[in-house]
């Protein structure tokens, strides 16, 4: 009644246009994404971007936000949805494009899962885990609200997806009241807790395993071992060690520990990851699971082992969501196969549905339409993909290059540790302009070179473009 009695207010005052476009003006200069030499594209920036901070709220007066689901709160053809329900499509697919961009929102995406806490705990107990376990799918309540039983008993890797998006926003902003005062650390802590409870420890190798589970790929279950779902929770396990040092508070050294012990699937003949244990190369697959590896776990891969992965699983996925190509899309440009990249990015294009640049899954305009996982997925093909950048414990990496089809590439109001940065990036140069100061001062260090220089609000530098940081001075 407040919003409706707000939005009455301005309609009789005759503001309510102008406050909408004054709004939405504020909103594209705290970030956006605009590329030159493509005018379907940009449309397709700014479409994607209004999407998917419609879906976040700027307050939470009517009551508290309970998370974004793949299709938002639209219904599909034929029920072909999501029902409203939350699940690692918000913290995998979405939440990193916001993270970029919009860190407030991003923190707000993850103010639902810290709210849901003390549920994930009650769930974890109820299936004889300890720590924090968040079920495959979830709504206002924060409780299971899984359609199959298969997802709830086996997708547990939504968990670690969960620790993931904590990593980020954690490694780009260093929120200590966010960690201590907020409860995020507790949250960190028991997800590290439920991990360290569902793993099974081999005593012959010493590796801790885990399993019957389902990963991203859902063709497949349960299984030993996921690759992926194995990888996401060695993160897990390692996250509170680096979150906690922040507030000066120690954690359980067997977190760390088992982290190193995690068992990881590996052909080391071929030199790739099987999916899972027993998986054969030539196997089907649904979507991207063992490629998630690269990014966004960022798992520490050999190039030959990258390639590798992503030309094994790529001829496997006959039809995959628009997602699955943009992690391909990054990966290649990773690799510094431009072409490899064009193709995979053109080809997550088939999921956007004209006029109004809405995604559909599948990409036939027949399934659930307004695809915000497909939207996440492109928004990263260009922030991390074109834009080349790599949140690490103590530095924001750029390897900048420019989209298909585009003479000039720009990411306004990046969010790197309280501060905000334009980024230009052409051809053969790139700019970046300080708009508001970072916490500790900032400077931008060229990898190639190790050249360094201060950033001061304001002024812009200019370099060749090539690959950088940003860094605390």
């Amino acid at each position: 009644m407040a919003s409706y009695g707000l939005g009455l207010d301005y309609f009789l005052n005759g503001t309510l246009e102008s406050s909408h476009v004054n709004h939405w003006e504020s909103m594209w200069r705290n970030g956006r994404i605009d590329v030159d030499g493509d005018k379907e594209l940009s449309r397709l920036n700014y479409a994607s971007l209004y999407y998917l901070l419609s879906e976040i709220p700027q307050y939470e007066t009517y009551g508290p936000f309970f998370g974004i689901s793949a299709g938002g709160l639209g219904y599909g053809e034929k029920h072909n949805d999501y029902k409203g329900h939350v699940s690692w499509d918000q913290d995998t697919w979405v939440f990193p494009a916001m993270l970029a961009l919009h860190s407030g929102k991003a923190k707000t995406i993850l103010g639902t899962r810290v709210r849901a806490h003390s549920t994930a705990n009650s769930l974890a107990k109820s299936m004889g885990y300890k720590g924090a376990m968040f079920p495959w799918e979830s709504a206002y309540s924060g409780q299971n609200v899984c359609p199959t039983t298969e997802c709830l008993n086996y997708e547990h890797h939504i968990t670690g997806d969960v620790a993931l998006a904590f990593q980020q926003y954690v490694m780009m902003t260093r929120d200590t009241h966010f960690l201590d005062a907020e409860g995020a650390a507790d949250v960190i802590t028991d997800i590290a807790s439920f991990w360290m409870s569902r793993m099974t420890h081999n005593t012959t190798t010493d590796q801790y395993k885990i399993h019957e589970v389902m990963g991203p790929d859902k063709s497949h279950y349960p299984v030993n071992n996921s690759v992926y779902t194995n990888s996401v929770a060695k993160i897990s396990l390692l996250l509170p060690k680096y979150a906690l040092s922040l507030i000066n508070k120690t954690v359980d050294p067997q977190f760390e520990e088992t982290a190193n012990k995690t068992y990881i699937p590996f052909n080391d003949t071929g030199k790739w990851h099987p999916e899972f244990d027993g998986y054969k190369q030539g196997t089907t697959v649904q979507q991207a699971d063992a490629v998630l590896l690269g990014f966004p776990l960022m798992a520490d891969l050999t190039e030959e082992t990258r390639m590798n992965d992503l030309e094994i699983y790529e001829k496997v996925t006959p039809t995959a969501p628009s997602m699955t190509w943009g992690m391909f899309t990054i990966s290649w440009l990773e690799l510094n196969n431009t072409a490899k990249a064009e193709q995979q990015f053109n080809k997550q294009l088939q999921g956007v549905v004209r006029p109004f640049n809405i995604w559909s899954n599948p990409a036939d305009s027949k399934g659930g339409l307004n695809y915000l996982t497909g939207i996440g997925g492109y928004l990263q093909s260009l922030i991390y993909g074109y834009g080349g950048f790599r949140i690490y414990p103590d530095r924001l990496q750029f390897n900048p290059s420019i989209p298909p089809n585009t003479t000039s590439f720009n990411l306004t109001g990046v969010d790197y540790l309280g501060g905000s940065f334009d980024f230009r990036f052409s051809d053969q140069y790139m700019t970046i302009n300080q708009t508001s100061p970072a916490e500790g001062g900032m400077k931008v260090v060229i990898a190639s070179t190790g050249q360094t220089q201060t950033l001061d609000v304001g002024t812009v530098v200019h370099y060749p473009r090539t690959k950088a940081y940003l860094m605390v001075v």
